[in-house]
């Protein structure tokens, strides 16, 4: 009996010890709040690029490993912000000239042969639009903010409205604010990395989700996902391509990780026990399970992962609800790992913190 204390002893000391090491802070993404840890890094977009149609595209954290000739780029691949009819782009830090900027822009939607029109608004602020796309740009507190039409709807052939359409932006440019990270607005609105959209219905349609990386333990990954609707891509489909209809969490979770989470070549997956569990976020419940992947070099990686299922008929005021949280050993950059008791505790914080703000 001793023995049993002392063992369920150690296992609470592990668990408490990874919090106590941590500084919790509030954040918010998308129309919830919920806590992550201090000094993180966010998949966000290379401030020099031009994007002028919604194309698959990766984020990267800029805390970037630099060696004498080499760089390592590591990607924040999950992450997308998409609200109402936009594609938001969120830049960098040290972003300065958009003068500058709007001239590449231009520059290539010309080279594609677009008519295009545009306006600007003030000096950190224009609209440009042509035949494929538009988008509003917006620099604030050194980044750049785009605002692009999402999911590549096309004007109808002979429509000539992209050259004045202009719906939604001086909506944006009154709403918009830049924000530090940490920074809660207590008013409310949308909250993306890095900014936030004030006054809104609180009811849009959205599908947001953001890759953290931890400083302090390079290995850590973190993703946070408010959507009510999920891109087509990440749908679950059966043998034939068709979609799946009616799944529930733990169908989604499993197609996450038979899909899309921690898959490399010739590696052996187990979920630990009890394999699938009960998880809530925002009062509701959800599915969550934790695997553990011994990969080709004999390395191991672990991700948990926690999904509630939106409601089908009100996808918009109970969305679909995602934490992962993993360790890769590839980009520990010569950190120590978390061991796997901390990841999942580390985790299991968040997954509790989160609510509708």
């Amino acid at each position: 009996m001793k023995c049993i204390y002392f063992s369920v002893f150690l296992f609470f000391y592990s668990l408490t010890g990874i919090a106590k090491n941590i500084t919790w802070r509030d954040e918010c993404i998308g129309y919830y709040q919920l806590q992550i840890p201090d000094n993180l890094d966010v998949g966000i977009y290379p401030s020099n690029r031009t994007y002028t149609k919604d194309l698959a595209m990766s984020s990267i954290f800029t805390e970037q490993k630099k060696s004498p000739g080499k760089t390592m780029i590591v990607k924040g691949r999950y992450s997308n912000f998409y609200y109402k009819k936009y594609k938001i782009l969120i830049s960098e830090n040290g972003f300065f000239n958009i003068e500058s900027y709007k001239e590449k822009v231009i520059k290539k939607i010309a080279e594609q042969g677009d008519v295009f029109h545009i306006k600007k608004y003030s000096s950190d602020a224009f609209f440009i639009s042509h035949e494929k796309s538009h988008s509003l740009y917006i620099q604030a507190g050194h980044r750049l903010y785009q605002f692009m039409k999402g999911n590549n709807d096309l004007f109808r052939l002979g429509d000539n409205g992209y050259l004045s359409n202009e719906s939604g932006v001086l909506s944006l440019l009154n709403n918009f604010q830049a924000r530090a990270l940490y920074d809660v607005p207590t008013e409310r609105g949308f909250c993306l990395p890095y900014g936030f959209i004030s006054h809104d219905s609180g009811k849009e349609d959205r599908n947001i989700i953001v890759s953290y990386r931890m400083l302090a333990h390079p290995d850590v990954m973190i993703v946070f996902q408010d959507a009510s609707f999920q891109l087509p891509y990440m749908v679950p489909r059966n043998n034939d391509l068709s979609t799946v209809k009616d799944y529930d969490a733990k169908d989604y979770a499993k197609w996450l990780w038979n899909h899309i989470y921690m898959l490399y070549p010739n590696q052996e997956r187990k979920l630990l026990w009890p394999r699938w569990f009960t998880v809530k976020m925002d009062g509701r419940k959800g599915v969550g399970s934790f695997l553990e992947v011994t990969k080709e070099n004999g390395e191991n990686d672990y991700g948990y992962l926690a999904f509630v299922r939106g409601n089908p008929n009100n996808l918009i005021e109970e969305p679909d609800l995602q934490v992962f949280v993993s360790s890769v050993s590839d980009i520990a950059e010569g950190h120590p790992r978390m061991t796997p008791d901390e990841l999942k505790a580390l985790a299991e914080h968040i997954v509790n913190s989160v609510k509708h703000r």
